[in-house]
């Protein structure tokens, strides 16, 4: 487990903090989900459990463009459960969680894959020349760990991946449940709907949860 406990280790996670905070906090509109506040209230508004109609083309482009962002087909006229699936997707990716994931799958930011291929969170492509070869790749594999161009591409793609993929309905399940009971986002509870994320399954959970746990403090102070 990466934990810190040296003088090195809050040094490194307050490099990696420089890293992946300002993309959380730069306040984008369609950001890949980096912040809840779309103001959806502008185009339509719930009335007897439908909604209403866009108001003009400029609104109607507006949202084929965010769903096509957070990967919900739209036809036609937006129906009730393409709203519930648009808004578990269009929301915050809690900022504990995304940096502890960062040190976690990054050596704190001084991995082969950070340094050369601004690859932050681990992600794999499998097109060839898509990022760098892992050293002990197992034979007959051909998935590369992805490059990027800076870090605010990398930490783009994460919050796409948490906020599209089959993979972490969980997560977008467990987000949505905490929305509807008024809860505040707690990234430990949330961290559950990490499973699929390494091949460790609910040890790799449980290893994020308490990276959650021991660097709050100093999460708070970065």
């Amino acid at each position: 487990m990466l934990f810190f406990s040296t003088k090195k280790s809050r040094l490194t996670f307050a490099f990696v903090s420089t890293v992946v905070t300002p993309v959380f906090t730069s306040g984008q509109v369609n950001g890949r989900g980096s912040y809840r506040g779309v103001n959806f209230g502008r185009c339509f508004a719930p009335l007897g459990g439908q909604f209403w109609t866009l108001n003009n083309s400029s609104d109607q482009q507006w949202l084929q463009a965010l769903a096509a962002e957070y990967e919900v087909s739209l036809d036609g006229q937006l129906t009730p459960k393409q709203w519930q699936e648009l808004k578990s997707r269009v929301d915050v990716v809690p900022l504990e969680m995304a940096l502890v994931q960062t040190a976690n799958e990054s050596a704190w930011g001084t991995s082969r894959f950070a340094l050369k291929g601004n690859n932050y969170f681990g992600q794999w492509c499998y097109e060839k020349g898509c990022g760098i070869v892992p050293e002990q790749r197992t034979a007959g594999a051909t998935h590369e760990v992805r490059s990027f161009s800076d870090a605010r591409e990398s930490v783009d793609a994460y919050i796409n991946n948490i906020n599209t993929t089959r993979a972490y309905a969980e997560f977008r399940n467990l987000r949505q449940q905490s929305r509807n009971k008024g809860h505040a986002l707690n990234a430990e509870k949330l961290a559950l709907g990490l499973k699929s994320y390494s091949e460790r399954g609910m040890d790799y959970v449980k290893t994020i949860q308490a990276m959650i746990r021991s660097n709050r403090e100093l999460i708070a102070s970065s």
